[in-house]
């Protein structure tokens, strides 16, 4: 079949996704199917390159120019097929933006209502509760008395109710049941409304479309997670790709915590960048990558590991206080799944977290058995187009917009 006719189907099931990171942008084209996998028909990722200090404002500008360029690159893709007609190339019914910390925050808050007459769960009673809920989460992002009304300077991202109970029990349908007591486990995640505006209007650029959705990492990685690992109900989450790492605590389903600290990958390349290489960030890379599949000599390894050993010191322990917070609540599951740009990160920050001695906080007493999200991991759980490979985000996002697919009967 060529590209052109899937663009032509009646169930509109091609959808642009892009991932919006700290380190780099990535974009796809892909085609979804109910009762199959997702097929990435092409993907494109662009570095963001590494700025000094990590200024936000600079930060946000090379995060918008790598979109910019990702965008051209699908567009490029989608003009080979010349059969397509002209004016329907760049117009989508759907564009889904996968985001990563810095460009968002998420939270799950736990709400209770109880009454001592019982009262009817409704659509207005629920939706009151998630306007409140909302409400807090905007403020959030600002001090007191900063100008302007918070909810318009927000946008909110999600909303999901993950888990909800009626008199202690979970119940997946409470619209119209009696209850005194309602427990509500509430997924939010929200950014501020000029990073959203600034990232559609880069792709806007190059593409329109009737439905614009955003998704935060950490919800879409740990939906697919729980998806294509069945044993795993209860995990955390790590995500060390760009400026900071996210780790997110997920039982039975639910995402009781998410919290991230300002050392991720991109930290790491700018000590190797000060200490030995001077201002070339791809001397940097490439060290990081030589000392992490353990090719360098002995001299040069020792370097870099010196160079390393500080920020591993700085990392371990933000890593530790944040387990700590984590295990406030329960016992933390064995399993951590990884997510980062290249084996060599992940090498890294797996060793990273080897050597912390966690099992304090664990059920077992016993160390994470840590399981990287890469390529070989995840690239049997889709489809590829020619000449286009699993990208660990990409595939994520690609199969957690089938599943929006299915459940919506598209």
């Amino acid at each position: 079949m060529r590209f052109s006719s899937y663009f032509r189907h009646p169930e509109k099931n091609i959808a642009l996704v892009f991932d919006v990171g700290s380190e780099s942008v990535g974009g796809a084209v892909v085609r979804r199917a109910r009762g199959d996998r997702p097929t990435t028909l092409c993907s494109y990722r662009e570095p963001v390159p590494l700025v000094r200090n990590a200024d936000p404002e600079q930060l946000l500008w090379q995060a918008t120019e790598a979109l910019k360029l990702v965008a051209r690159h699908l567009d490029r893709f989608i003009a080979t097929d010349t059969t397509f007609p002209a004016s329907e190339r760049r117009d989508f019914d759907e564009i889904f933006f996968v985001v990563s910390p810095p460009w968002y925050a998420g939270k799950t808050l736990f709400v209770e209502t109880r009454e001592k007459k019982p009262f009817t769960v409704t659509p207005p009673f629920l939706q009151g509760i998630l306007e409140r809920e909302e409400t807090a989460l905007a403020e959030s992002f600002f001090p007191p008395g900063a100008p302007g009304k918070a909810r318009d300077a927000v946008s909110l991202l999600e909303r999901k109710i993950m888990r909800l109970r009626l008199n202690g029990y979970e119940t997946a349908v409470p619209l119209g049941k009696h209850a005194s007591h309602l427990e509500l486990s509430l997924y939010l995640s929200a950014a501020p409304a000029t990073v959203v505006n600034r990232i559609v209007g880069a792709v806007r650029k190059t593409f329109n479309a009737r439905r614009i959705e955003f998704h935060s990492l950490a919800f879409v990685a740990s939906a697919m997670i729980r998806d294509l690992f069945a044993e795993s109900e209860n995990f955390i989450f790590a995500d060390a790709s760009g400026e900071l790492t996210e780790l997110s605590l997920i039982e039975r389903g639910v995402i009781l915590e998410t919290t991230s600290f300002p050392i991720g990958r991109n930290g790491l390349i700018r000590r190797l960048r000060k200490d030995i290489t001077g201002s070339s960030t791809e001397a940097a890379l490439s060290a990081f990558r030589v000392f992490a599949r353990g090719e360098g000599n002995p001299e040069h390894s020792e370097k870099v590991r010196r160079a390393l050993s500080e920020a591993e010191a700085e990392w371990l322990g933000l890593f530790r206080k944040t387990l700590a917070h984590f295990s406030e609540a329960a016992f933390l599951p064995r399993v951590l799944y990884i997510l980062a740009p290249d084996p060599a990160t992940t090498q890294i920050f797996r060793s990273f977290i080897e050597k912390s001695p966690v099992g304090q906080f664990t059920v077992t007493a016993e160390p994470f058995t840590v399981v990287p999200l890469s390529a070989e991991t995840l690239e049997q759980a889709a489809l590829y187009g020619t000449n286009t490979h699993c990208d660990p985000t990409m595939t994520l996002a690609a199969l957690f917009l089938n599943r929006i697919h299915i459940e919506e009967g598209l």
